[in-house]
């Protein structure tokens, strides 16, 4: 390549000559960014449609479940998801994590992703909710910000008010957090939101991540990335 000036910019512009050049290029180290145990598979429902697509397109093995299955799983739920700007037509999303676990029943169609196979780093890269460059953080999953169930002041503040009397120890939960989180003191409608969720009313299923982790798996250590992939299959 060279550089010349050329009449329409009026500034040197690199110009590319086809033809080989020898550099000397340094090589970089990395350390882990993150650190996660590999479950011994990862569960997506068939609605993950996009998802289970681009682990086609990646060689990615897994298996379809023929009859309804219950297991032991890790699950991540969602804490204040923020959306990000407009990168390669998608709309990021970034979040704290808080693990759980649970009983889940997979029904016929559920595509189970063993950890033990050669693509396996490439799975945690795309199901791991952590993952900075994964399907939950380009935000294929945007039905878990929504909230399909709820209910006015006008329902939840008398039935908060008969909760309270009806239970002890909510009172004295709710007493700690008053006491601990002035803003949250000062919020009526955190308050009541606080109420209701701990009803069977609560839209369980709200910022819960659906890539379900099968517990017992192996150590596996991320790479730091010095930035985004510049190209991506996603």
């Amino acid at each position: 390549m060279t550089a010349t000036p050329p009449p329409a910019s009026g500034r040197n512009e690199v110009r590319w000559l086809g033809r080989p050049i020898k550099q000397k290029m340094p090589v970089f180290g990395e350390e882990p960014a993150l650190t996660i145990k590999l479950p011994s598979a990862w569960w997506a429902p068939v609605s993950a449609t996009a998802v289970i697509e681009r682990l086609k397109l990646h060689g990615v093995a897994f298996e379809t479940l023929t009859a309804p299955k219950t297991l032991y799983v890790d699950m991540v739920r969602l804490v204040d998801p923020k959306i990000g700007k407009a990168d390669e037509a998608r709309l990021p999303l970034a979040a704290g994590f808080v693990h759980e676990t649970r009983n889940e029943t997979f029904p016929v169609g559920s595509m189970s992703v063993p950890s033990d196979q050669p693509l396996a780093i490439l799975a945690a890269q795309v199901l791991e909710a952590e993952s900075p460059d994964g399907a939950l953080a380009w935000n294929f999953f945007p039905a878990i910000l929504q909230r399909t169930e709820y209910m006015e002041a006008y329902v939840t503040a008398p039935m908060a008010d008969a909760m309270l009397k009806a239970g002890s120890a909510l009172k004295a939960r709710i007493d700690a957090k008053l006491a601990s989180d002035p803003t949250f003191a000062g919020d009526g409608e955190a308050r009541l939101a606080w109420f209701y969720a701990q009803t069977p009313y609560f839209d369980e299923r709200y910022l819960l991540y659906p890539i379900k982790r099968e517990i017992n798996g192996q150590t596996l250590s991320a790479p730091k990335l010095a930035a985004p992939f510049s190209h991506r299959n996603y």
